[in-house]
């Protein structure tokens, strides 16, 4: 299918509370499991047909794919994103029936003269990654912008691990998760409890669509994802006590510049099942 329009839309949309029911019935049309004898698979090709579903009004939770800025940044030859048919249709066989797609709005504002920047240089200089780790340098343009000043700060943040021995690293901190488990596993509990009471109490649902675990992590001959995938079955399993959690991330490595997760398909198949059950 064609979904080049479904990713337009779904970013023009711009909203996490919304989600296109076209999407939250695509891994399930694939499987041929759909509820929904009505649901239309050519929404996906006209995505501008398809109806916004509130996330309140979802019945079971969704297991919801955190694409980041990858989705656009990476689409180019070569790119891991390419092809967007192809990675949507791996996504779905994965069990995934939602995603999170970063606006990049640092990029769709207009600058304080009102000028609307349309295209943009992500250069890549010496073994430096380019913008958010692309292995190429590379041209991206706009295709929506925000008519007035977008508040806040866009921060920076430096690679640290350029010149570190990361079996070390890695070695310390599966000694520490070892050591610790217990009071950190606590600690989850707790604040996912925290937060599901305070949706209950003002009538709403609650998710995360940024992954338990690691913020960042590196695909590396000498770094395993056992961890990060342990961390995801615990606190899937923990959200899933509470009725309030409607869209449940599972790491924050579901692309597919991440071969050593996103290979994993029987992995991906298990934990969106038990999300999304």
């Amino acid at each position: 299918m064609k979904r080049r329009g479904f990713l337009k839309n779904a970013a023009l949309a711009g909203t996490a509370a919304m989600l296109p029911s076209a999407i939250l019935e695509a891994s399930d049309l694939k499987s041929g499991k759909s509820e929904a004898s009505s649901t239309n698979p050519e929404l996906l090709n006209n995505p501008g047909k398809a109806q916004l579903l509130p996330i309140s009004k979802v019945k079971k939770p969704v297991a919801i794919a955190m694409w980041d800025f990858s989705w656009i940044l990476r689409h180019h030859k070569y790119g891991e994103f390419q092809n967007w048919d192809r990675v949507l249709e791996e996504l779905a066989e994965r069990g995934y029936n939602a995603i999170r797609m970063d606006a990049m709005p640092q990029f769709v504002a207009s600058t304080k003269e009102g000028k609307i920047i349309e295209e943009f240089r992500s250069p890549k200089k010496d073994w430096v990654p380019a913008l958010w780790g692309n292995d190429f340098a590379m041209d991206f343009h706009v295709w929506f912008h925000h008519n007035g000043m977008i508040g806040g700060h866009i921060g920076t943040a430096a690679n640290t691990a350029i010149d570190r021995d990361l079996r070390t690293d890695y070695a310390a901190l599966m000694s520490c998760w070892k050591e610790n488990k217990k009071p950190l596993v606590e600690w989850i509990d707790t604040m996912i409890t925290s937060i599901a009471k305070k949706a209950a109490d003002n009538k709403i649902v609650c998710g995360n669509t940024e992954g338990w675990g690691p913020i960042g992590w590196y695909d590396h001959p000498d770094l395993p994802w056992d961890w990060v995938k342990e961390s995801a079955e615990i606190c899937v399993d923990l959200a899933k006590e509470h009725n309030e959690y409607k869209f449940i991330c599972t790491s924050n490595f579901t692309h597919p510049q991440f071969s050593g997760m996103w290979e994993d398909i029987s992995w991906h198949r298990m934990i969106t099942d038990r999300i999304r059950s």
